[in-house]
């Protein structure tokens, strides 16, 4: 079941890099893809870090986080008020 998509640019699978915990998801491509591997220790010193790079950084996260927030709640919306 396809719980969501990551386009060019769109980072996904740091979830389990911010809470530690494994990921609930695998990833598959569809097409050659070119992936940047983050391993824990070089994640953490970028997260923890304030400057630009980082503020960039973060934001690209937490947008990536918001949509997908946004898409699994959208279903439910809709089913609420259509009750």
């Amino acid at each position: 079941m396809r719980v969501g998509l990551a386009g060019p640019g769109m980072g996904f699978g740091y979830e389990s890099l911010i809470d530690g915990r494994p990921s609930p998801v695998s990833a598959i491509t569809r097409e050659r893809s070119l992936l940047l591997v983050l391993p824990r220790t070089p994640f953490e010193q970028l997260y923890n870090r304030h400057d630009t790079i980082a503020r960039l950084f973060i934001e690209m996260l937490l947008r990536d986080l918001m949509t997908t927030v946004r898409s699994t709640l959208r279903p439910h919306a809709r089913l609420a008020a259509s009750v």
